[in-house]
Protein backbone atom coordinates (compact mmCIF):
# COMPACT_ATOMS: atom_id res chain seq x y z
CA UNK A 1 0.00 0.00 0.00
CA UNK A 2 2.71 2.49 1.03
CA UNK A 3 4.70 1.61 -2.06
CA UNK A 4 1.70 2.50 -4.22
CA UNK A 5 1.26 5.82 -2.41
CA UNK A 6 4.93 6.73 -2.91
CA UNK A 7 4.65 5.82 -6.60
CA UNK A 8 1.65 8.13 -6.96
CA UNK A 9 3.49 10.96 -5.21
CA UNK A 10 6.60 10.41 -7.33
CA UNK A 11 4.48 10.44 -10.48
CA UNK A 12 2.79 13.72 -9.51
CA UNK A 13 6.13 15.33 -8.65
CA UNK A 14 7.62 14.36 -12.00
CA UNK A 15 4.63 14.57 -14.34
CA UNK A 16 1.90 16.36 -12.42
CA UNK A 17 0.97 19.98 -12.98
CA UNK A 18 2.62 22.85 -11.11
CA UNK A 19 -0.31 23.29 -8.74
CA UNK A 20 -0.09 19.67 -7.55
CA UNK A 21 3.68 19.95 -7.06
CA UNK A 22 3.36 23.08 -4.91
CA UNK A 23 0.73 21.41 -2.72
CA UNK A 24 2.82 18.23 -2.33
CA UNK A 25 5.94 20.23 -1.42
CA UNK A 26 3.99 22.21 1.18
CA UNK A 27 2.67 18.98 2.71
CA UNK A 28 6.13 17.36 2.67
CA UNK A 29 7.69 20.38 4.45
CA UNK A 30 4.86 20.40 7.01
CA UNK A 31 5.38 16.70 7.81
CA UNK A 32 9.17 17.07 7.94
CA UNK A 33 8.96 20.02 10.35
CA UNK A 34 6.40 18.21 12.48
CA UNK A 35 8.66 15.15 12.79
CA UNK A 36 11.66 17.40 13.52
CA UNK A 37 9.74 19.13 16.30
CA UNK A 38 8.74 15.81 17.88
CA UNK A 39 12.30 14.45 17.75
CA UNK A 40 13.98 17.64 19.00
CA UNK A 41 11.44 18.11 21.80
CA UNK A 42 11.80 14.47 22.89
CA UNK A 43 15.60 14.55 22.86
CA UNK A 44 15.69 17.82 24.83
CA UNK A 45 13.25 16.68 27.49
CA UNK A 46 10.29 18.69 26.29
CA UNK A 47 12.27 21.83 25.42
CA UNK A 48 11.41 23.00 21.88
CA UNK A 49 13.54 26.16 21.85
CA UNK A 50 16.08 24.64 19.44
CA UNK A 51 13.28 23.84 17.00
CA UNK A 52 11.98 27.41 17.07
CA UNK A 53 15.50 28.79 16.65
CA UNK A 54 15.68 26.80 13.41
CA UNK A 55 12.22 27.76 12.10
CA UNK A 56 12.94 31.42 12.83
CA UNK A 57 15.54 31.26 10.06
CA UNK A 58 13.00 30.16 7.46
CA UNK A 59 9.97 32.21 8.57
CA UNK A 60 9.59 35.88 7.70
CA UNK A 61 10.82 38.41 10.29
CA UNK A 62 8.82 41.64 10.42
CA UNK A 63 11.97 43.48 11.47
CA UNK A 64 13.69 45.02 8.43
CA UNK A 65 17.08 44.75 10.13
CA UNK A 66 16.68 41.03 10.76
CA UNK A 67 15.41 40.45 7.22
CA UNK A 68 18.73 41.78 5.89
CA UNK A 69 20.45 38.78 7.50
CA UNK A 70 18.00 36.20 6.12
CA UNK A 71 16.67 37.45 2.76
CA UNK A 72 15.81 33.88 1.70
CA UNK A 73 12.96 33.95 4.21
CA UNK A 74 10.99 36.16 1.78
CA UNK A 75 10.29 32.90 -0.05
CA UNK A 76 10.90 30.05 2.42
CA UNK A 77 8.23 31.28 4.85
CA UNK A 78 5.61 30.41 2.25
CA UNK A 79 6.23 26.69 2.93
CA UNK A 80 6.07 26.84 6.75
CA UNK A 81 2.73 26.24 8.48
CA UNK A 82 1.94 26.33 12.19
CA UNK A 83 -0.77 23.70 12.38
CA UNK A 84 -2.98 21.24 10.52
CA UNK A 85 -5.88 23.67 10.04
CA UNK A 86 -3.45 26.33 8.82
CA UNK A 87 -2.05 24.21 5.99
CA UNK A 88 -5.40 22.54 5.22
CA UNK A 89 -7.18 25.87 4.69
CA UNK A 90 -4.37 27.28 2.56
CA UNK A 91 -4.00 24.19 0.38
CA UNK A 92 -7.75 23.94 -0.27
CA UNK A 93 -7.89 27.57 -1.40
CA UNK A 94 -4.75 27.06 -3.47
CA UNK A 95 -6.24 23.99 -5.17
CA UNK A 96 -9.63 25.58 -5.94
CA UNK A 97 -8.45 28.96 -7.19
CA UNK A 98 -5.19 27.72 -8.69
CA UNK A 99 -7.17 25.41 -10.99
CA UNK A 100 -9.23 28.37 -12.23
CA UNK A 101 -6.16 30.53 -12.87
CA UNK A 102 -4.30 27.64 -14.48
CA UNK A 103 -7.15 27.00 -16.93
CA UNK A 104 -7.19 30.63 -18.05
CA UNK A 105 -3.51 31.63 -18.24
CA UNK A 106 -1.69 28.30 -18.25
CA UNK A 107 -0.21 26.05 -15.60
CA UNK A 108 3.30 27.41 -16.17
CA UNK A 109 2.32 30.76 -14.63
CA UNK A 110 1.08 29.32 -11.32
CA UNK A 111 4.50 29.05 -9.67
CA UNK A 112 5.57 32.57 -10.72
CA UNK A 113 2.41 33.98 -9.13
CA UNK A 114 3.06 31.86 -6.01
CA UNK A 115 6.67 33.10 -5.81
CA UNK A 116 5.84 36.75 -6.47
CA UNK A 117 2.98 36.60 -3.96
CA UNK A 118 5.32 35.37 -1.21
CA UNK A 119 8.19 37.72 -2.10
CA UNK A 120 6.30 40.96 -2.64
CA UNK A 121 3.69 40.16 0.00
CA UNK A 122 6.44 39.68 2.58
CA UNK A 123 8.35 42.74 1.40
CA UNK A 124 5.16 44.82 1.53
CA UNK A 125 4.55 43.80 5.16
CA UNK A 126 8.13 44.45 6.29
CA UNK A 127 8.26 47.87 4.60
CA UNK A 128 4.87 48.89 6.02
CA UNK A 129 5.98 47.96 9.54
CA UNK A 130 9.31 49.72 9.00
CA UNK A 131 7.62 52.94 7.89
CA UNK A 132 4.79 52.70 10.44
CA UNK A 133 6.36 50.76 13.36
CA UNK A 134 4.08 49.13 15.90
CA UNK A 135 5.84 48.36 19.17
CA UNK A 136 4.66 44.84 19.95
CA UNK A 137 5.13 43.63 16.38
CA UNK A 138 8.91 44.04 16.41
CA UNK A 139 10.63 40.67 15.96
CA UNK A 140 7.39 38.86 15.14
CA UNK A 141 7.81 35.96 12.69
CA UNK A 142 5.33 35.28 9.88
CA UNK A 143 4.87 31.70 8.61
CA UNK A 144 2.54 30.28 5.96
CA UNK A 145 1.68 30.36 2.27
CA UNK A 146 -1.25 32.73 2.73
CA UNK A 147 0.40 35.61 0.82
CA UNK A 148 1.06 33.31 -2.15
CA UNK A 149 -2.44 31.87 -1.93
CA UNK A 150 -3.95 35.38 -1.84
CA UNK A 151 -1.95 36.25 -4.97
CA UNK A 152 -3.44 33.26 -6.80
CA UNK A 153 -6.93 34.03 -5.43
CA UNK A 154 -6.82 37.59 -6.75
CA UNK A 155 -5.29 36.47 -10.04
CA UNK A 156 -8.22 34.07 -10.53
CA UNK A 157 -10.78 36.68 -9.47
CA UNK A 158 -9.26 39.29 -11.80
CA UNK A 159 -9.38 36.82 -14.69
CA UNK A 160 -12.91 35.51 -14.08
CA UNK A 161 -14.71 37.62 -11.45
CA UNK A 162 -18.10 36.06 -12.20
CA UNK A 163 -16.94 32.44 -11.93
CA UNK A 164 -19.39 30.67 -9.59
CA UNK A 165 -18.24 28.53 -6.65
CA UNK A 166 -20.55 26.54 -4.43
CA UNK A 167 -19.93 27.08 -0.71
CA UNK A 168 -21.27 24.87 2.09
CA UNK A 169 -24.33 26.39 3.84
CA UNK A 170 -24.24 29.42 1.52
CA UNK A 171 -24.64 28.12 -2.02
CA UNK A 172 -23.23 29.48 -5.26
CA UNK A 173 -21.17 32.66 -4.93
CA UNK A 174 -19.15 34.62 -7.47
CA UNK A 175 -15.45 34.43 -6.63
CA UNK A 176 -15.07 38.21 -6.75
CA UNK A 177 -17.14 38.41 -3.57
CA UNK A 178 -15.19 35.60 -1.88
CA UNK A 179 -11.84 37.33 -2.36
CA UNK A 180 -13.23 40.74 -1.37
CA UNK A 181 -14.55 39.28 1.90
CA UNK A 182 -11.13 37.73 2.62
CA UNK A 183 -9.46 41.07 1.87
CA UNK A 184 -11.91 42.89 4.14
CA UNK A 185 -11.19 40.46 6.99
CA UNK A 186 -7.47 41.21 6.70
CA UNK A 187 -8.07 44.97 6.71
CA UNK A 188 -10.23 44.59 9.83
CA UNK A 189 -7.46 42.54 11.48
CA UNK A 190 -5.03 45.44 10.95
CA UNK A 191 -7.41 48.02 12.41
CA UNK A 192 -8.02 45.72 15.38
CA UNK A 193 -4.23 45.31 15.88
CA UNK A 194 -4.44 41.51 15.60
CA UNK A 195 -2.15 39.42 13.35
CA UNK A 196 -0.86 42.61 11.73
CA UNK A 197 2.21 41.01 10.18
CA UNK A 198 0.17 38.17 8.69
CA UNK A 199 -2.58 40.48 7.44
CA UNK A 200 -0.11 42.80 5.71
CA UNK A 201 1.52 39.89 3.85
CA UNK A 202 -1.96 38.78 2.72
CA UNK A 203 -2.80 42.25 1.40
CA UNK A 204 0.58 42.48 -0.32
CA UNK A 205 -0.02 39.08 -1.92
CA UNK A 206 -3.48 40.16 -3.09
CA UNK A 207 -2.05 43.29 -4.75
CA UNK A 208 0.65 41.17 -6.40
CA UNK A 209 -1.89 38.77 -7.93
CA UNK A 210 -3.98 41.64 -9.29
CA UNK A 211 -0.92 43.42 -10.76
CA UNK A 212 0.35 40.18 -12.33
CA UNK A 213 -2.83 39.84 -14.40
CA UNK A 214 -2.95 43.57 -15.12
CA UNK A 215 0.58 43.45 -16.58
CA UNK A 216 -0.20 40.22 -18.44
CA UNK A 217 -3.14 41.89 -20.16
CA UNK A 218 -0.90 44.69 -21.43
CA UNK A 219 1.05 42.13 -23.47
CA UNK A 220 4.01 41.62 -21.14
CA UNK A 221 4.50 38.36 -19.28
CA UNK A 222 5.80 38.80 -15.69
CA UNK A 223 6.62 35.09 -15.57
CA UNK A 224 9.14 35.18 -18.44
CA UNK A 225 12.15 34.99 -16.09
CA UNK A 226 11.03 31.52 -14.92
CA UNK A 227 11.00 30.05 -18.43
CA UNK A 228 14.56 29.48 -19.64
CA UNK A 229 13.63 28.61 -23.21
CA UNK A 230 11.98 31.96 -23.78
CA UNK A 231 14.35 34.08 -21.68
CA UNK A 232 16.76 35.17 -24.45
CA UNK A 233 13.94 35.88 -26.86
CA UNK A 234 12.12 38.03 -24.33
CA UNK A 235 15.28 39.99 -23.47
CA UNK A 236 15.88 40.79 -27.16
CA UNK A 237 12.31 41.91 -27.57
CA UNK A 238 12.44 44.11 -24.50
CA UNK A 239 15.60 45.78 -25.75
CA UNK A 240 13.64 46.79 -28.83
CA UNK A 241 10.79 48.03 -26.60
CA UNK A 242 8.46 45.41 -28.00
CA UNK A 243 5.74 43.64 -26.07
CA UNK A 244 6.31 39.98 -25.26
CA UNK A 245 3.97 37.44 -26.81
CA UNK A 246 1.61 35.74 -24.39
CA UNK A 247 0.30 32.32 -25.32
CA UNK A 248 -2.85 32.50 -23.26
CA UNK A 249 -6.54 33.09 -23.45
CA UNK A 250 -5.84 36.80 -23.96
CA UNK A 251 -4.12 36.04 -27.27
CA UNK A 252 -7.10 33.96 -28.31
CA UNK A 253 -9.48 36.82 -27.59
CA UNK A 254 -7.24 39.39 -29.33
CA UNK A 255 -6.77 37.27 -32.45
CA UNK A 256 -10.47 36.64 -32.70
CA UNK A 257 -11.36 40.32 -32.29
CA UNK A 258 -8.99 41.28 -35.11
CA UNK A 259 -10.35 38.55 -37.35
CA UNK A 260 -13.93 39.54 -36.59
CA UNK A 261 -13.21 43.15 -37.52
CA UNK A 262 -11.61 42.18 -40.83
CA UNK A 263 -13.93 39.39 -41.91
CA UNK A 264 -17.16 40.52 -40.22
CA UNK A 265 -17.62 36.96 -38.97
CA UNK A 266 -20.33 37.71 -36.43
CA UNK A 267 -21.40 34.10 -35.88
CA UNK A 268 -17.87 32.98 -34.96
CA UNK A 269 -17.46 35.98 -32.68
CA UNK A 270 -20.69 35.18 -30.85
CA UNK A 271 -19.74 31.50 -30.49
CA UNK A 272 -16.31 32.39 -29.06
CA UNK A 273 -17.89 34.81 -26.58
CA UNK A 274 -20.18 32.03 -25.36
CA UNK A 275 -17.23 29.62 -24.96
CA UNK A 276 -15.12 32.15 -23.04
CA UNK A 277 -18.04 32.96 -20.78
CA UNK A 278 -18.55 29.25 -20.16
CA UNK A 279 -14.86 28.89 -19.18
CA UNK A 280 -15.17 31.77 -16.71
CA UNK A 281 -18.25 30.27 -15.06
CA UNK A 282 -17.60 26.51 -15.05
CA UNK A 283 -13.97 25.99 -16.06
CA UNK A 284 -12.28 24.70 -19.19
CA UNK A 285 -13.07 21.08 -18.33
CA UNK A 286 -16.78 21.73 -18.96
CA UNK A 287 -16.22 22.39 -22.68
CA UNK A 288 -17.42 19.84 -25.22
CA UNK A 289 -15.05 18.33 -27.77
CA UNK A 290 -16.55 20.54 -30.49
CA UNK A 291 -16.01 23.68 -28.39
CA UNK A 292 -12.41 22.69 -27.63
CA UNK A 293 -11.72 22.11 -31.33
CA UNK A 294 -13.27 25.46 -32.20
CA UNK A 295 -11.19 27.27 -29.57
CA UNK A 296 -8.01 25.57 -30.79
CA UNK A 297 -8.82 26.48 -34.41
CA UNK A 298 -9.38 30.14 -33.51
CA UNK A 299 -6.14 30.32 -31.50
CA UNK A 300 -4.14 28.98 -34.48
CA UNK A 301 -5.77 31.24 -37.05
Amino acid sequence: MFDSVFKDIRYELTRGNTLTKIILINCAVFIALLLAKIIITTVNGGDSNIYYLFTNWITLPTSFGQLMYQPWSLFTYSFVHEGLLHILFNMLLLYWFGAIAGDLIGDRRIFPIYFYGAFFGGLFAVLCLYIFPIGSISGFMVPGSSASVMAILFAAATLAPDYMMRLILIGSVRIKYIVLVLLFINVISISASTNIGNSLTHIGGALTGFLFIFILRTGRDPSWIFHRKNRNTVIKKRRKNEKSKIISIFDTVKKHELKAQLNKDIRSEYKLDLILEKIKKTGKESLTEEELNFLEKISKS
